[in-house]
């Protein structure tokens, strides 16, 4: 059974995609609460209020909130890219709040059977991101800081020191 969604309208952005909403996000200690509240809410509460992440998704609509409904195509929407984007930065700034801590706390439920790993259970650090036909497999452990290699970028954010 789908959760259900409330219905959004212009005030969307207003209420939930604002520097006090992103701020109090950016505060919480571990990934599992950023991950539960950037998503929208705790899973006891999902469907109850929208996050920065599924509430982009679900004000802008059209296949941008196709998850919603069961199939996938959100990357047909070009916003799609500049969201995740958006997604990425935000996540380098929880972990630059604490990196000591916060770019090795990654885990929770898999919320899909990996048809390749054939596992369900949590993710781990060690779990692999595939790539077919464009790189070998990366670890997650690869993908936690940005300023490192394989990616080496860093994001550019007024009030944030750069190192």
């Amino acid at each position: 059974m789908q959760p259900s969604i409330p219905p959004v309208n212009g005030l969307y952005f207003q209420h939930a995609y604002n520097h006090t909403r992103l701020d109090e996000i950016l505060g919480y200690d571990n990934y599992e609460e950023f991950r539960d509240y950037f998503e929208g809410a705790p899973p006891a509460e999902r469907g109850a209020r929208l996050g920065p992440h599924d509430g982009v998704h679900i004000a802008v609509g059209g296949d941008l909130a196709s998850g919603q409904r069961g199939n996938i195509s959100s990357p047909n929407d070009p916003i799609f890219y500049l969201h995740h984007a958006n997604v990425d930065r935000i996540w380098a700034l929880w972990q630059s709040v604490d990196p000591g801590n916060r770019l090795i706390d990654y885990g929770g439920p898999i919320m899909i059977e990996d048809p390749i790993a054939a596992r369900i259970g949590n993710a781990t650090l060690e779990d692999e991101l595939l790539f077919p036909g464009l790189s070998r497999p990366w670890s997650v452990w690869e993908a936690m800081d940005t300023t490192r290699w394989p990616l080496c970028y860093d994001y550019l954010t007024p009030g944030r020191r750069q190192k």
